[in-house]
């Protein structure tokens, strides 16, 4: 191959690359309908996605040992405060993790939204979790709007919850 035509091939090749490297976060989780879960809360309390319906929902997922997680749990409880009783609902998902771990970290923070607990770790899988926090915004009719990895802060959480509202009205 001559040298000219080797550098046009490289240079296109990375073009590819970069391109679906920056594609967009939703298109990259695959998932167009939120996975329906049944998953106990720390009560025993059995939960699923569906009784959520007609809600705008913030599912998050994370674990006690990942520092992320632990720093966004006020911003988490502070957004979900603000914005309860606004058909808007926060449905927090332990990965893999025993019941005593997750809820001392309930009365750490005095959380008060729903916390479920995935210890087989069957819904993270099927919601193609790959790091800890991950967090869905999830429209009323149970659509994937927005999958934000990393930390949430509480502005982050009013401008997808704006942004979903705003989408589906």
């Amino acid at each position: 191959m001559p040298k000219a035509l080797w550098k046009y091939v490289t240079l296109f090749t990375l073009i590819v690359i970069t391109m679906l490297a920056c594609s967009d976060e939703k298109k990259q989780a695959g998932l167009a309908v939120a996975p329906e879960f049944s998953l106990k809360d720390l009560d025993s309390v059995q939960h699923t996605l569906a009784e959520f319906k007609g809600d705008v929902i913030l599912i998050h997922f994370w674990a006690d040992w990942c520092p992320h997680c632990r720093q966004e749990f006020p911003e988490l409880q502070a957004a979900y405060d603000s914005l309860k009783g606004k058909d808007f609902n926060l449905v927090s998902i332990n990965s893999g993790q025993e019941r005593a771990i997750v809820a001392g970290i309930r009365e750490a923070y005095d959380l008060t939204f729903t916390m479920l607990l995935d210890s087989t770790k069957t819904v993270t899988e099927n919601y193609r979790v790959t790091g800890l926090p991950t967090s869905y915004f999830i429209d009323r009719d149970g659509k994937v709007l927005d999958r934000h990895i990393g930390w949430l802060t509480r502005s982050d959480i009013y401008e997808t919850f704006i942004k979903t509202i705003s989408v589906v009205n």
